[in-house]
C-alpha cells in the first residue's frame, strides 16, 4: 500500500505532533517541576538563614545583658549578710542593728532570731528587735 503525498504529510505531523507531546510530558514537565522545587528549597533555606543570622545577631546581646546580670548579682551578694549559717547571719545582723541605734543615741530593749525560712537560692534571716527612743531618732534608725 503506497500513501500519497498528502498522507504522508499527515503521518510526519502526526509523528512530530506526538513526538513534541512526549518531549514535553518527560522532558519539559520535569525539568520545570525541579526548578520550581528548587526555588521553594531555595525560599525555605533563606527564610531558615535569616532566622539564624538574628539569633546570630542576639547572641552577642545576650552575652552582654548576662554580664551585666551576673554584675548586678554579684553586687547584690556583697550586700547579703555575711556567715555560712543563718544563726552567724543574724547575729551578724543584730550587731550592725545595735551599731546603728548607738549612733542614734536608741536603746535596743530586747532582740529575738526567728526561724530561718528558704527562698530559692538564699534563706532569710528574721530577728525581732524592739527599740525605745524618740519617734525622730527611730525614724533614723529604720532609715539606715
Amino acid at each position: 500500500m503506497r500513501l500519497n503525498e498528502r498522507e504522508k504529510k499527515m503521518l510526519l505531523l502526526g509523528a512530530a505532533a506526538l513526538l513534541c507531546a512526549a518531549l514535553y510530558q518527560w522532558i519539559l514537565v520535569p525539568v520545570l517541576e525541579s526548578r520550581e522545587m528548587v526555588r521553594e528549597k531555595l525560599a525555605a533555606k533563606k527564610i531558615v538563614l535569616l532566622k539564624s543570622n538574628t539569633k546570630i545577631a542576639q547572641k552577642e546581646r545576650l552575652k552582654i545583658k548576662i554580664k551585666s546580670l551576673e554584675e548586678e548579682i554579684g553586687r547584690a551578694e556583697k550586700r547579703l549578710l555575711p556567715g555560712k549559717t543563718p544563726s552567724l547571719a543574724a547575729a551578724e545582723l543584730q550587731k550592725i542593728i545595735k551599731k546603728i541605734a548607738q549612733k542614734h543615741k536608741v536603746i535596743v530593749s530586747s532582740e529575738k532570731i526567728l526561724i530561718p525560712r528558704e527562698l530559692e537560692e538564699y534563706q532569710t534571716v528574721p530577728v525581732r528587735i524592739v527599740l525605745r527612743g524618740l519617734l525622730s531618732k527611730l525614724k533614723n534608725v529604720l532609715y539606715e
